[in-house]
């Protein structure tokens, strides 16, 4: 799976190499001007940019989504929890957090279209609801991945 660097707006940066497979989803995610964490006094606050953060990021994202496919709610709705170790099962969430735009052949990564329901209807709902439309949202997912 591809992972590409966007600007803070969904915009791909212009550092990107040339999208490697034409014949497959080429997501982006935020990569440039993240601010970086002081671990230590010798170290350096500032910024940096680059695909590798956005990579960071996008394996931040995913390891969410599997925190919350282990939860109760993700246990009880999300049948196939192996599937979403795979490329395949996490390329099919990727795609519906992916905003469908075309910038230049990029996919800008919206995580909260899975993660914190945007539905106005669903953001209306109680949070075991509003939980369970994610676990819902997830498994319908996976299981896209498991018939492509």
């Amino acid at each position: 799976m591809c992972i590409f660097s966007a600007t803070a707006d969904g915009k791909r940066s212009n550092f990107n190499p040339p999208r490697s497979r034409k014949s497959t989803t080429n997501f982006a995610v935020l990569g440039e001007q993240v601010e970086k964490v002081q671990i230590d006094l010798e170290s350096h606050p500032g910024y940096d940019s680059g695909t590798s953060i956005a990579t960071f990021i996008a394996a931040g994202i995913a390891a969410l989504v599997i925190d919350f496919s282990r939860q109760e709610e993700g246990k009880k709705i999300i049948v196939d929890q192996e599937r979403l170790k795979t490329v395949a099962g996490m390329k099919e969430i990727f795609a519906e957090m992916a905003d469908g735009g075309d910038d230049g052949g990029y996919d800008g990564l919206v995580p909260q279209r899975v993660l914190e329901c945007s539905k106005p209807d669903v953001r209306k709902r109680g949070l075991a609801a509003r939980r369970a439309y994610i676990a819902e949202t997830i498994s319908r997912d996976l299981d896209k991945a498991n018939k492509g």
